[in-house]
Order: structure tokens, then sequence, then C-alpha cells
């Protein structure tokens, strides 16, 4: 189980923030039939203390932070 280099606790998870880019339709002063079309990782926080972690913005870093 991973710990958090922040706060020391056991960690099972991580949160993450993303900046989504969705396709959208515009219409008298509205937007509707929202589709997402992709999303891009900003960074990984604890869940537990919500501190940014230095863990690359990919998948594959934030799988191996918490297999160790």
């Amino acid at each position: 189980m991973a710990i958090c280099p922040k706060c020391g606790e056991k960690i099972e998870r991580l949160d993450v923030m993303v900046t989504r880019r969705d396709l959208c339709r515009y219409r008298d002063g509205d937007f509707d039939n929202e589709e997402n079309i992709g999303f891009d990782i900003d960074y990984w926080k604890c869940p537990a203390c919500h501190a940014v972690l230095d863990i690359e913005p990919n998948m594959e870093a934030a799988d191996g932070f918490l297999m160790v």
C-alpha cells in the first residue's frame, strides 16, 4: 500500500484533477448536447490531506505510485 509523502497516511487511491474537453452545441443563448471528447490529467492529490503529489500526470505513473 502506498504512503503519502506529505502526511504519511496509507492510501489505496488518488484524487485527480482533470481538464475536460467537451463538444457542445449553442443555440438561443444556451448550451446543450454536451459530449465529452477528451481530458488531460492536471495533477494527483492525496485523498487524506489533499496535498498535490509529485507524480507525473499520467495513469501509468499513478499506478506505479500506488503499487509501492
